[in-house]
């Protein structure tokens, strides 16, 4: 249950940013403000600080490797801040070089993200 959830992220929710052609892949972004030396989450001049971060695995059938990716103090105002895309896109780079260094093929039956979100996850958003 847990993979296809974490599948879902990748193929219908955060982190499209992360799949990889021909293969399902499964992970969780994460978004965070980051502390500061006050204890509290304001810079000196009243903004913040993020931690963009992606962790995922592959194949996410038949798991052979696990990758985390943490961005610290992405562009505070762009929308590249966030663990879907900021760290998710850097997964799927170094997802390809492991599929390419240690030739990982997913399951005959794995093709990759399905083209349209299946009727029972209900809609995108």
């Amino acid at each position: 249950m847990m993979r296809s959830l974490m599948s879902d992220v990748v193929c219908f929710g955060t982190a499209k940013l992360a799949q990889v052609p021909g293969m399902t892949v499964a992970g969780k972004t994460g978004t965070a403000y980051r502390t500061q030396a006050s204890g509290g989450y304001e810079t000196a001049t009243g903004g913040r600080e993020y931690r963009a971060s992606f962790v995922g695995f592959l194949p996410a059938y038949e798991p052979r490797f696990t990758v985390l990716v943490s961005v610290e103090d992405p562009d505070p105002s762009s929308r590249d801040r966030f663990g879907g895309t900021a760290a998710a896109p850097v997964f799927a780079n170094i997802a390809q070089a492991l599929i390419t260094e240690y030739d990982v093929r997913p399951a005959a039956t794995d093709l990759g993200c399905p083209k349209h979100r299946p009727a029972e996850l209900g809609p995108e958003h």
